[in-house]
């Protein structure tokens, strides 16, 4: 699989949109996919930076994902309220506390490049960061 390397770069599934700075200097940031399957076929629990060490349990993951209309302007579910989605392709946002830029996310449909990162876009000012516990 190739690397998937700058904004709205992409292969024949996913679509790396945006790598947005939320509390940089506490390495948290917002990830913007497109994903060519239904909604109902993507498990974010699969999608991880690969830090940490070599347990699984110590790689980074997702968190507070809010699933977005195609054109990313509306938020129609989240972590808790996505399992009647029937959406295709999938637009989604979830934060991640990135431990290094320079591991890419590895995901089932390739790894993606991290390092490319922009100001977060008007369009997803609505979305409210709430530090995990």
């Amino acid at each position: 699989m190739e690397m998937i390397t700058n904004n709205i770069a992409t292969n024949k599934t996913l679509s790396l949109i945006g790598v947005y700075p939320v509390l940089p200097e506490e390495r948290i940031y917002l990830i913007e996919l497109l994903i060519s399957r239904p909604t109902k076929l993507v498990d974010l629990s699969m999608f991880l930076q690969k830090t940490g060490g070599k347990n699984k349990e110590d790689w980074q993951a997702p968190y507070d994902e809010h699933y977005l209309d195609e054109r990313g302007e509306r938020i129609i579910g989240d972590f808790f309220n996505h399992d009647d989605l029937n959406c295709y392709p999938t637009r989604v946002v979830f934060y991640m506390y990135l431990e290094t830029m320079e591991v890419p996310l590895t995901t089932p449909y390739g790894e993606v490049c991290l390092t490319d990162v922009k100001e977060l876009p008007s369009r997803l000012e609505m979305l409210k960061y709430t530090p995990m516990d």
